[in-house]
């Protein structure tokens, strides 16, 4: 008590005691706090519905609520793969934070047999089979056996294994495919004196495969054998036109035979404008292919300019578009060319 005392007296002891004090009682106090905070329960949320939605987004709206999901796979075949079917808890249960939500999530169904894809196109058919499971287990051979028949051009008509067949092991699937009619017959139609815009209306019902050529300007003044009399000479400088075809209309012709098309491009077009005739070498085809020509604006909208179908070769196709426009080729679902105007390959190159 004594020696106490004498540390008291003593002025810069006393307050060294006395820091060392102060301070063991806030390192007490500071982890006193820290040991009720983390000692605090964690907080009540309400689950969310989650039934009927896909897994990504019922994942993203579980996680905003500090949820966890714990999954289990169920096949169905009333679902598409990977929505939550089932979960627990229910939508509106309230559970702590941190929790794990069971769900049950559909899985499709184990494909064990060869489907029908007879009276299919063959490109929906092959589409099918990739988008399946069954994939890994299922090839298709190519090239594809052809044979003219009644049925509609690139239309399943046989295949091997037949429908049914059990999917014991890998499986390569042959199609036998129609090329349609052989001596299938078209009429020709009146082109002449159409401008670009009914010139691709007609190509989407058509079946000839037109080839274009650029026609030299006529005499000012005279008209063209065969052009539209009611569209006179200065209207038809503002405009690209068909001025000549070599078929006559109304004749019967075999289906998707070559027709040279000639087109009178505009003396003067809208500024900044460009024409010309789009010109490519395709593969050949065993049977015409659904062909599709898009254009992207300088604004950047893409839209179909022209649908048609072409048995492969040589391709053409007129346009007058404004400079930065491009042009892309789709044939049988397949982009196979994409150019810009001003640098396309055009006939005669």
């Amino acid at each position: 008590m004594e020696g106490w005392r004498r540390c008291m007296d003593d002025g810069p002891l006393r307050v060294v005691v006395l820091t060392s004090f102060v301070i063991l009682v806030v390192v007490c106090a500071v982890a006193l706090c820290t040991f009720f905070v983390f000692l605090k329960s964690p907080d009540q949320v309400m689950t969310p519905h989650i039934v009927g939605k896909d897994f990504v987004s019922a994942a993203i709206e579980m996680q905003a609520k500090e949820l966890y999901p714990r999954v289990q796979l169920r096949f169905s075949t009333r679902e598409k793969p990977g929505v939550v079917l089932e979960q627990n808890p229910p939508a509106g249960a309230i559970v702590k934070a941190g929790r794990y939500v069971d769900l049950v999530v559909s899985q499709q169904a184990v494909t064990t047999h060869v489907e029908d894809y007879r009276g299919l196109q063959v490109e929906e058919a092959v589409a099918r089979i990739a988008a399946a499971e069954v994939e890994r287990r299922i090839s298709v051979k190519t090239p594809h056996l052809y044979r003219f028949s009644t049925g509609a051009a690139g239309t399943i008509l046989e295949q091997d294994p037949a429908p049914g067949a059990v999917l014991s092991a890998d499986v390569e699937l042959r199609f036998v495919v129609s090329k349609g009619s052989e001596r299938e017959q078209t009429t020709v139609p009146l082109l002449v004196g159409y401008s670009l815009p009914e010139l691709y209306r007609v190509m989407a019902q058509t079946a000839l495969t037109l080839q274009f050529t650029v026609s030299p300007p006529s005499p000012s003044g005279e008209r063209k054998d065969g052009e539209a009399s009611g569209r006179t000479r200065a209207n038809a400088q503002d405009y690209a036109r068909v001025s000549a075809q070599d078929h006559d209309p109304g004749s019967r012709v075999e289906a998707f035979r070559a027709m040279q098309v000639q087109v009178l491009f505009p003396e003067r077009g809208e500024a900044h404008e460009i024409y010309g005739i789009l010109a490519l070498d395709l593969p050949r085809y065993p049977y015409p292919m659904s062909c599709v020509l898009d254009v992207q604006y300088p604004g950047g909208v893409r839209t179909a300019l022209a649908m048609f179908q072409h048995p492969g070769g040589r391709f053409t196709i007129p346009y007058g578009l404004p400079a930065g426009t491009t042009l892309f080729l789709t044939v049988g679902g397949k982009e196979l060319f994409s150019g810009e105007v001003g640098a396309l390959p055009h006939a005669g190159s």
